[in-house]
């Protein structure tokens, strides 16, 4: 299995593009953290579609983050955090991949002001994008049975929806947490 991490996090030395630094190899699924996959396929978060293509061949799972300014331009210049922008990239994803390699990973943060206080501290650490205070709106995971009941108003099945909402990561992580 590999696990794509955070290519955003660094210390690790990443080329010209870094959305594609990280490709499958190895065997087994792989599961690529947090990403978001319609705004801006030029992102440092995002990946293009041949690899999310490639993660699902290996029978792995893209999971789509819940940060807003990932996920898009607000209405205030900050991001966007709504639940209507989460689902659109959720249903590209399924649309690509699948719903059986789809997922969520909201990369959520429960104490903001501590990260703010990370990001001050340490802010070679964090582009610059990433470094401006009160930016960090998110999904929070209080919203997951409202992404749910939206996922079947829009059609989805139970099994789809239950796969995206985190059964997918769970068979990933059967598959290979031997």
């Amino acid at each position: 299995m590999l696990v794509w991490t955070y290519p955003w996090r660094r210390p690790r030395l990443l080329t010209a593009a870094p959305n594609r630094s990280l490709a499958p190899s190895g065997s087994g699924p792989c599961l690529r953290l947090p990403i978001d996959v319609v705004v801006d396929p030029q992102h440092v978060r995002n990946i293009p579609d041949d690899l999310m293509l490639a993660c699902a061949r290996t029978d792995g799972v893209v999971n789509i983050n819940g940060v807003g300014m990932f996920l898009g331009a607000g209405a205030n210049g900050i991001g966007d955090n709504s639940t209507e922008t989460l689902l659109r990239h959720i249903e590209y994803a399924v649309q690509l991949v699948g719903p059986r390699h789809v997922g969520l990973g909201l990369d959520y943060v429960f104490d903001l002001s501590e990260l703010e206080e990370h990001v001050r501290q340490y802010p070679e650490k964090y582009l610059v994008e990433l470094r401006k205070p009160g930016s960090y709106v998110q999904i929070e995971p209080e919203r997951f049975p409202i992404i749910a009941e939206r996922l079947l108003q829009k059609g989805y099945s139970d099994a789809d929806v239950q796969g995206i909402m985190g059964h997918n990561n769970l068979r990933v992580a059967r598959q290979v947490w031997r």
